[in-house]
């Protein structure tokens, strides 16, 4: 005859308690009176190896013995289902997506924009074009100087007017011509 445990010994969270509380059970179990079909006996516990990742299985009333083993994965949390494993080869940084068990990347978080601080504007005349796409919403700064020795102007986006641009990506066309090399910008992209 056999008796069959279900479930081991409750885990605490210190990882030693499942295994003295094992080690009380053995000891508490002890000399075993055994009723099998009305007769009376008894039968000797024999010893039994403590080991703490393994518990209780069973015990076998004619032997005295108790069988261990190390619990399955379906033992603790069921049966594994592909959304628990993933299918396919993972890549690094790859995670198990819940719902389709296909390994999709970890989202990337926002990334900081750069910034173009004092550049020197490609071209000449009315045409002109940036070392960079500014992002979305960004209007850039654009300097000119007007006049020598003077310092600097700010150019207008949309204005009719001598001081006024407009932009498509990174080209820049001025309302009036200035020379190479005198256009600045400040801008994110």
């Amino acid at each position: 005859m056999s008796i069959g445990l279900s479930t081991p010994p409750p885990a605490q969270a210190n990882g030693n308690d499942a295994f003295d509380a094992r080690q009380k059970i053995v000891a508490a179990i002890g000399n075993l009176n055994v009723v099998v079909n009305g007769l009376r006996g008894s039968v000797a516990v024999q010893s039994f190896p403590a080991i703490p990742h393994e518990f209780l299985i069973s015990y076998n009333s004619s032997t005295g013995m108790f069988t261990a083993e190390q619990p399955h994965f379906s033992d603790l949390l069921g049966i594994a289902t592909t959304s628990q494993i993933g299918t396919g080869t993972p890549e690094a940084g790859d995670y198990v997506d819940g719902g389709t068990g296909a390994w999709t990347p970890l989202p990337s978080g926002p990334t900081a924009p750069n910034f173009s601080d004092n550049e020197t504007v490609g071209g000449n005349g009315t045409a002109w074009i940036l070392g960079h796409t500014p992002i979305a919403g960004c209007v850039p700064i654009l300097m000119v100087p007007p006049f020598a020795d003077y310092g600097m102007f700010a150019l207008v986006l949309g204005s009719a007017g001598p001081y006024g641009y407009t932009i498509s990506g990174a080209n820049i066309t001025t309302v009036i011509s200035w020379p190479a090399g005198s256009m600045r910008a400040w801008y994110r992209y």
